[in-house]
C-alpha cells in the first residue's frame, strides 16, 4: 500500500483512540502531514475518539493518562490537519461509530482505518465481503505500518524459489563425544 495513492482525493482515513494512544503516533502523523497537505485532506478523529482521549487524560493509571494528554497535545498542535467529526447518535464508545462510518461511506470513498485493535480490524475487513452493500474497499492498518512506513519498500516482495541455500562456504565440525540419554 503506497501512502500517497490511498491518500488521494476520494480516500478519507480515520484513526481510532488505541493508535492515538500508541508511542508511534507523533511519528506516524510527521509522516502523514505531506501526504494530507498534498491530497487537501485531513485526519478524521471521531469525536468518540477525543472523548475517550479525555477521559483517559483523567485517568488514576499514570501510564495511560500520559499517553492520551500525549495524543490530545499532538492534535492540537496539529489541528490544522484534523478534521473532528461525530453524530449525535454515536455514544461515548468508538467502535460501533467505525462500523457505522464504514458502512456509510464506503459507498463514496475509499477508507482507511488505523486501529491497533485486531477484532475491530477483523470486522472492518469483513465489510468489504459485504453482498449486499458495495463500494470501495475498506483497508485496515496500524500506526506502525504508518511511522516505519518507507515508500515502495513496504511493499511484499513476490515469493521466489532460490537455488543456492547460503553464500557461506561449508565448514567441517569435529565431533569429540556423542551425547548419550540422560547427559546434561
Amino acid at each position: 500500500m503506497d501512502l500517497k495513492s490511498i491518500m488521494s482525493k476520494d480516500c478519507r482515513v480515520i484513526i481510532d483512540t488505541c493508535s492515538m494512544m500508541n508511542s508511534q503516533f507523533e511519528e506516524a502523523f510527521e509522516k502523514m502531514i505531506p501526504v494530507l497537505q498534498e491530497s487537501g485532506n485531513k485526519l478524521i478523529v471521531p469525536q468518540s475518539c477525543i472523548e475517550e482521549l479525555t477521559k483517559h487524560a483523567k485517568s488514576t493509571i499514570i501510564s495511560r493518562s500520559i499517553k492520551a494528554a500525549s495524543a490530545l497535545t499532538i492534535l492540537q498542535k496539529n489541528q490544522e490537519f484534523i478534521s473532528i467529526k461525530g453524530d449525535p447518535t454515536d455514544g461515548d464508545f468508538a467502535d460501533p461509530v467505525f462500523h457505522r462510518i464504514c458502512n456509510q461511506f464506503k459507498i463514496k470513498y475509499y477508507l482507511i482505518v488505523i486501529t491497533e485493535d485486531k477484532k475491530l480490524t477483523e470486522d472492518l475487513l469483513n465489510i468489504n465481503h459485504q453482498r449486499s452493500v458495495r463500494g470501495h474497499k475498506v483497508e485496515v492498518v496500524n500506526i506502525g505500518y504508518i511511522a516505519n512506513y518507507r515508500g515502495k519498500k513496504n511493499r511484499r516482495q513476490p515469493f521466489s524459489i532460490q537455488t543456492k541455500v547460503s553464500e557461506k562456504s561449508d565448514t567441517i565440525i569435529n565431533i569429540n563425544d556423542v551425547p548419550k540419554e540422560g547427559d546434561k
